[in-house]
């Protein structure tokens, strides 16, 4: 009797540690392939319907390029190319790769033929790494496109060919675009609209019409980006906040405020039109070079109140290196070989500037009959200060205008 006892206790025993076990192996990822007859399925979409969270696909290159469109919602999964390159074709569809589940990573693929090539909607963690998407403009609206994202990743890819958007995020926060080169005829490189807190960094744009635009955008940091041949770097509108740090290429604008503009090196945007300009107030401009080469108007731009312009090096510039209205300050700033070096309003504040080599004035004031412009402890490129016919005929500087307050004046350049 007891013996019996125990052989049905230990059969119990083992049905149970089976059935732990199977359900323990079938909880642990795995590998699914896509590729011709040989392989686990010949279509990717196949592949992603029979995958558990978790799993991972790897799509052969021996089976592309694959004429279909893909929906992933399944969460976590890793869909990537192991080898050589491997063509989705969309077919002309409204989106080629719709991903709507957190965690999935998409990486090594090309993508074509569609209107948007890969959208990520309302899905967290998504990492898009390493594909190429190409476009055509009158088909292509955006070629990546985050919607209600948060954490996600859009590294190293390649976007080349016409679109009217390269790669947009509508209401994400905290997610990263890092890395990618975007290359061709597109209206909008980099775009923001209602995002926050996310980094734009490292990534060279080649051919746009704008680099990075953000609306109605706050918190974002656009750092070490690079642009050639765009018509303008930046366009901010309606956006606080957010820091533009060691940028190179062509500049653009800001309407905003409490946004820092630092360590950038910007030359003109467009036709020679300016090299950056802000509207808004409490902004800091510090530490950047502006080449205004070519500007026949403004270098740099200032409109509105609280502004600071701080050790910023501004010059080259056929026109204005500096223009502000409003109360402002300028101070610490390298000034120098520009038609005029800086026109000013009532209200602005200029201390501590190396203003010098400037053909018409170092500082005009744009309506005397208002006031003045506090310009004091400023160097003007000579020890007998700057010259007005009438308040300093002896000064060998650069040329003030009537309604400047610029004595005294530095005898010697400031450190910078």
């Amino acid at each position: 009797m007891s013996m019996r006892f125990n052989v049905g206790r230990n059969l119990v025993i083992l049905a149970l540690v089976m059935t732990l076990w199977a359900s323990i192996a079938s909880a642990t990822p795995g590998t699914i392939t896509v590729g011709p007859s040989d392989y686990d399925y010949t279509s990717i979409q196949a592949a992603i319907d029979a995958a558990a969270p978790g799993d991972t696909i790897e799509v052969q290159a021996s089976g592309s390029p694959y004429q279909e469109t893909l929906t992933i919602s399944t969460a976590d999964l890793h869909i990537y190319v192991p080898g050589d390159c491997v063509v989705i074709d969309g077919g002309g569809a409204e989106v080629v790769v719709t991903i709507q589940a957190d965690g999935v990573q998409f990486s090594g693929f090309t993508v074509q033929s569609g209107s948007v090539r890969i959208a990520v909607e309302r899905a967290n963690g998504v990492r898009l790494q390493w594909n190429t998407l190409s476009g055509w403009f009158y088909h292509t609206e955006t070629l990546i496109r985050l919607n209600q994202t948060r954490d996600a990743l859009v590294r190293g890819n390649v976007l080349q060919g016409s679109a009217k958007e390269g790669i947009v995020l509508i209401e994400a926060e905290e997610s990263r675009v890092i890395e990618n080169r975007i290359d061709g005829n597109l209206g909008v490189a980099i775009r923001l609209d209602r995002a926050s807190g996310n980094t734009l960094s490292g990534n060279e744009v080649l051919g746009a019409y704008v680099g990075i635009g953000l609306l109605d955008s706050s918190g974002n940091l656009l750092e070490e980006n690079r642009f050639t041949g765009v018509y303008g770097g930046f366009y901010l509108k309606g956006s606080d906040g957010n820091v533009l740090r060691r940028n190179q290429g062509r500049g653009g604008s800001i309407e905003g405020n409490g946004n820092l503009v630092l360590e950038n090196d910007f030359t003109a945007i467009g036709e020679g039109e300016y090299v950056f300009q802000v509207n808004g107030a409490r902004n800091l401009i510090r530490d950047n070079r502006l080449d205004g080469e070519g500007v026949m108007e403004v270098a740099l731009f200032i409109l509105g109140d609280g502004n600071v312009v701080e050790r910023n090096l501004v010059y080259n510039t056929p026109g204005i290196g500096v223009d502000t209205s409003g109360e402002n300050l300028i101070v610490g700033n390298d000034i120098w070989r520009n038609r005029i070096g800086v026109s000013a309003s009532p209200g602005t504040t200029l201390r501590f500037n190396r203003i010098y080599d400037n053909a018409r004035f170092g500082l005009e004031q744009k309506i005397p009959a208002q006031g003045t412009v506090d310009a004091r402890w400023n160097w003007w490129g000579y020890v007998s200060g700057p010259y007005h016919p009438d308040l300093n005929p002896e000064g060998e500087g650069d040329e003030v205008s009537d309604g400047i307050e610029f004595t005294p004046w530095l005898d010697s350049p400031p450190r910078q």
